[in-house]
């Protein structure tokens, strides 16, 4: 069984962002999420925390496997690059991806224009369900809602920074791993700095999710100090050089392959 993520830790975020209190508490959901895991013989988790979890929760047969990401040629430098860009899914209404979406078009991108001036843009790439409604942002001559595109290289090379601005969310951060593989150095919140375990200011930029002043002066650093800017795109790029790589990805999945026929033989 592949975890992917555990939904009771998105939605403990959830709730502490919106200052909401669950009906049930937060080891009541996580018993009843984990509890079907029991039928499996391997159980893989995408993040050492995660992992955690369920260890603390009586399982033993613990795996864990996040992803690959092949870094490729960075592109245009700072100077030929312009724009800020968003890429993720919005599958429906309680996706975290449109949740930051909204929360940073409406209170940060305004920020961002006073600073940077009005011929700035937000780009916002991405499937999107027909049935959520983003008509706002398609009415903002701020913003360029591009949608599911075949090639992504084109999106990444023409902006300069990326930002993912998750209040909520479980599992792995792989739309900061991407940009980075793609030479596009971000701006996040706390929250994936933690699940990617990165450095706030040598890896990416990292900011909180309930100030957007905050959030918007570290989008201005990254977007305007060229210097900055590299450091951290090269920083990444060596991260994720270093830790996803093909090779490890898959001797991790024969670990697993492994123990799951070891088991059973």
């Amino acid at each position: 069984m592949d975890t992917e993520a555990i939904a009771a830790c998105r939605d403990e975020e959830q709730a502490r962002l919106h200052n909401l209190t669950p009906a049930q508490p937060f080891a009541q959901r996580l018993e009843a999420e984990l509890r079907p895991l029991f039928l499996a013989s391997r159980v893989v988790a995408v993040t050492g925390a995660e992992a955690d979890l369920l260890h603390e929760a009586g399982f033993d047969n613990v795996s864990v496997l996040g992803h690959m990401q092949v870094p490729r040629a960075t592109g245009p430098g700072w100077a030929a690059r312009r724009d800020i860009l968003f890429l993720g899914a919005v599958h429906d209404r309680a996706a975290p991806n449109l949740d930051s979406l909204a929360w940073f078009s409406g209170e940060v991108l305004p920020l961002l224009l006073a600073s940077l001036g009005p011929d700035i843009r937000l780009g916002v790439c991405g499937h999107v369900n027909p049935r959520v409604d983003l008509g706002p942002l398609r009415r903002h001559r701020h913003v360029n809602l591009l949608g599911q595109v075949a090639d992504t290289a084109p999106v990444y090379d023409h902006h300069r920074v990326f930002v993912a601005p998750t209040r909520f969310a479980a599992g792995i951060a792989y739309k900061l791993h991407e940009a980075a593989a793609n030479g596009l150095p971000v701006v996040g919140s706390h929250l994936l700095c933690r699940q990617a375990g990165w450095q706030d200011g040598q890896d990416m930029l990292c900011a909180d999710v309930t100030d957007p002043a905050a959030f918007a002066q570290q989008v201005v650093r990254l977007y305007q100090d060229h210097e900055l800017w590299d450091t951290v795109r090269d920083n990444a790029l060596r991260r994720i050089a270093t830790e996803h790589t093909p090779q490890d990805y898959r001797a991790r999945m024969a670990e697993i392959m492994e123990a799951v026929f070891t088991q059973h033989g």
